[in-house]
């Protein structure tokens, strides 16, 4: 009998979970600056600031890239970052009116008792124009 439930019990534990439907992300794979990174698509298309930061210092992926894609990651104001070991790279979104390059560039550089220097910066500022309709014509005009 306790078989049986059991049974019962991982059927119907399985119905429910494969009745939620999770939210699919369309993600794109694109190079900047010879980095290869993965971005969400409809985040790409969103305005905002992308910097690409050369950093030296760091001596392994597992340690160094991760913590500082971690910190960063969870500074105010940072959308997405991602580190690239092996180019000695990280690519960062982020809300220029919440958190400028210069403080995420001091965080960095704060790490380990100095360990990491950010040498390049590159810095890259997104707007969208919206579409506006004319009330009186319909036509969409770009702002």
């Amino acid at each position: 009998m306790k078989i049986i439930n059991l049974i019962a019990l991982s059927g119907l534990t399985l119905i429910i979970s494969c009745g939620e439907t999770a939210e699919k992300k369309v993600v794109k794979e694109i190079t900047i600056n010879k980095t290869e990174v993965t971005v969400d698509v409809a985040d790409s298309l969103k305005a905002g600031t992308f910097a690409s930061l050369h950093i030296e210092g760091m001596s392994c992926e597992v340690g160094c890239a991760r913590m500082i894609k971690k910190t960063v990651s969870d500074l105010n104001g940072v959308l997405n970052c991602d580190v690239a070991f092996e180019d000695k790279k990280a690519t960062i979104s982020f809300d220029d009116t919440a958190i400028s390059e210069k403080e995420i560039i001091a965080t960095i550089e704060d790490l380990h008792s100095n360990q990491y220097q950010v040498t390049e910066v590159e810095i890259e500022k997104r707007i969208v124009k919206e579409a506006e309709v004319s009330e009186t014509t319909g036509e969409t005009d770009a702002i």
